[in-house]
């Protein structure tokens, strides 16, 4: 089975913690071993594994196929937004990613 996994729903806020709408949008998310790293575990982009909403959601989720192309340990991503020419980094941070112990 290939279900999307779900990651994150987080919402952006922009002055008096008023949502901001992210029609028209869009954003990258890249996951790699190290942020030294050229090459990305995986790259989700709006339309393919981001969800932006008009009430400042963005939503993440990914295949389990595209969770299995993603190395077990600490790994690290970064969430950019776009508009036309303007690049906005909205989010960094650790990617841990465990090791399957399921067995069939």
């Amino acid at each position: 089975m290939d279900g999307q996994i779900p990651l994150s729903d987080k919402v952006l806020q922009g002055k008096s913690n008023v949502p901001v709408n992210l029609s028209g949008y869009g954003a990258t998310m890249v996951i790699r071993e190290c942020a030294k790293d050229s090459a990305s575990l995986l790259t989700l982009t709006a339309g393919d594994g981001i969800t932006l909403g008009s009430d400042g959601t963005i939503e993440i989720t990914m295949t389990a196929t595209q969770a299995s192309n993603l190395t077990a340990g600490d790994n690290v991503y970064e969430i950019e937004l776009s508009q036309g020419y303007t690049y906005i980094a909205f989010a960094t941070g650790k990617a841990k990613v465990y090791e399957e112990i399921a067995r069939s």
